[in-house]
């Protein structure tokens, strides 16, 4: 028995355009609240987020996938946040960097929050170092 197969090409137009994937966010902060609040209002705004306790797993992680955005609390106990992102920006020297600080100090190389924020500070935060799908849309 043979098997007829028929190929169908299908024109997509102008307005068709490949699914891409969510920018991707890795959050590090000793807080577990903080971490799992700041993570469900980063994914329920579209990113993929994955959450880091210390500086091991943040680097780590990062070694092992890129990621668009490096969300970092100022002050961990295992060093500066400073530190950590300079040896993260070894392997992607393209990462944004969002550091979350207690006080107004100078940014280098990313954008500082000051602590209290609120979620929609943060999403603009990320939104002015990488846009996300529903922010492409028109």
């Amino acid at each position: 028995m043979s098997t007829l197969v028929r190929r169908v090409s299908i024109p997509l137009g102008p307005a068709w355009q490949p699914c891409s994937a969510p920018p991707s966010v890795l959050l590090v902060t000793e807080d577990a609240g903080f971490r799992s609040v700041v993570g469900r209002v980063l994914e329920h705004a579209g990113y993929s987020v994955l959450a880091a306790s210390h500086s091991g797993h943040a680097i780590l992680a990062s070694l092992q996938q890129s990621f668009d955005v490096l969300v970092i609390e100022q002050r961990l106990t295992e060093g500066s946040s400073r530190t950590i992102a300079d040896r993260i920006q070894r392997y992607h020297p393209d990462l944004a960097i969002v550091r979350l600080c207690g006080a107004a100090s100078a940014a280098v190389g990313g954008v500082n929050l000051v602590r209290p924020f609120t979620a929609d500070d943060l999403l603009t935060a990320l939104r002015s170092l990488v846009r996300t799908p529903a922010a492409s849309r028109p």
